[in-house]
């Protein structure tokens, strides 16, 4: 709860994941949940486990409650620290926030390269949208980036693709 700042228990999973687990934040707003190596499949150790392999997909729950905001344009941009990007929206009133949010990379559960990145919104009339990025390298660092934009309800947009050049 971005509110009080406080953390609750969603849904469990249907599969145990254990060591060489990981989870990737999809273009969708969606968590693929994948991997879990019990590494012994008995209690003493004297037997090989299994690796799991299936994948599981963890969908947040204002999916059900809450009208999803859209941006309309390219699905891909490139654009220069600190450059605006221009879309178009359905309802700009939706509109809220946007964060910028390198597409995932993990391993053994870690991603040294996570970060969300705010960016500023400024919604126009006639359904545009600016977002603004960032100007400092250190935050945002050369890459590709998935853009949401998300409503007061904390509900994300499909991603847009960006990449961050010099």
């Amino acid at each position: 709860d971005t509110t009080s700042n406080a953390i609750q228990p969603m849904a469990d999973e249907l599969v145990g994941r254990t060591y060489h687990s990981g989870s990737l934040l999809l273009k969708d707003g969606k968590i693929l949940v994948f991997g879990g190596d019990p590494l012994f499949a008995d209690k003493d150790n004297t037997q090989e486990g299994e690796y799991e392999r299936r994948l599981e997909i963890f969908t947040p729950p204002q999916f059900f409650t809450s009208e999803r905001p859209e941006l309309t344009g390219e699905d891909y941009a490139q654009i220069k620290r600190g450059d605006t990007l221009n879309f178009s929206a359905k309802d700009t009133s939706l509109i809220q926030s946007a964060r910028l949010i390198p597409p995932s990379s993990t391993t053994h559960v870690t991603n040294i390269e996570q970060r969300s990145v705010a960016a500023v919104v400024t919604n126009e009339e006639n359904k545009k949208v600016n977002i603004a990025i960032s100007t400092d390298e250190n935050l945002l660092p050369n890459g590709w980036y998935m853009l949401f934009v998300v409503s007061k309800d904390d509900m994300p947009s499909v991603a847009k693709m960006v990449q961050v050049v010099n």
